[in-house]
């Protein structure tokens, strides 16, 4: 098997085409083959041909993991169950480490990222933060790390912020009908009751705002 031919594929110029004994063999990336020092006239042994799928495949896993951070950050475990469903697992897990190892993926950064958005909005509460990044499969340990970040009177204002929100949607209501739906509003929304307790009092809720 002689290497006859090596084109420029016109629609990917990243890309060659790759001839064998005058007949197209495949296609293969321009990157690789200068790693592999493809040519004409060079005969593909089997341990070259191994090498270019097993490059050919990495190759092809880290651009298609590139798109994906392109497309919405993902953190690692994310990263992994995507690549998964196309690659085999063992270079999944290896595409994921180099990018770990790049910087392109880093969970504690995406994480404290997310936290501080949702912290800004000052309308959930820290579970249901918490319950967010648990729903994203970022470690104990990451979330741990993020939530400490978040400042010690939060939940205070969020729950205060989230109770005049729904007050003001039951304005029509008498006072004992909207302090039990408020009440059974904010529960739902993670507060703790002592939170609540001191949130739902006509002096914090009946204002104009």
């Amino acid at each position: 098997m002689e290497v006859t031919s090596i084109k420029t594929q016109t629609k990917n110029p990243n890309r060659a085409s790759l001839y064998v004994d005058g007949k197209f063999y495949r296609g293969i990336d321009k990157l690789v083959a200068m790693k592999l020092g493809l040519r004409v006239g060079l005969t593909l042994t089997p341990a070259i041909i191994d090498r270019l799928e097993k490059q050919e495949s990495s190759h092809n896993v880290w651009e298609y993991a590139l798109r994906l951070m392109e497309a919405s950050p993902k953190n690692s475990h994310r990263m992994y169950e995507r690549l998964k469903t196309k690659f085999d697992e063992a270079v999944a897990q290896a595409t994921v480490k180099k990018l770990i190892d790049a910087k392109i993926i880093d969970d504690q950064r995406l994480a404290d990222s997310i936290v501080e958005r949702l912290t800004q909005q000052e309308s959930k509460s820290i579970r249901q933060i918490k319950l967010y990044l648990m729903t994203k499969k970022f470690s104990p340990k990451v979330i741990e790390s993020s939530l400490k970040k978040i400042t010690e009177n939060y939940d205070k204002q969020s729950a205060l912020n989230s109770a005049r929100h729904k007050y003001r949607q039951l304005k029509n209501e008498s006072w004992q009908t909207k302090s039990q739906k408020i009440y059974a509003y904010l529960a739902r929304q993670g507060f703790d009751y002592d939170i609540i307790k001191q949130t739902v009092t006509k002096e914090k809720l009946d204002v104009n705002i």
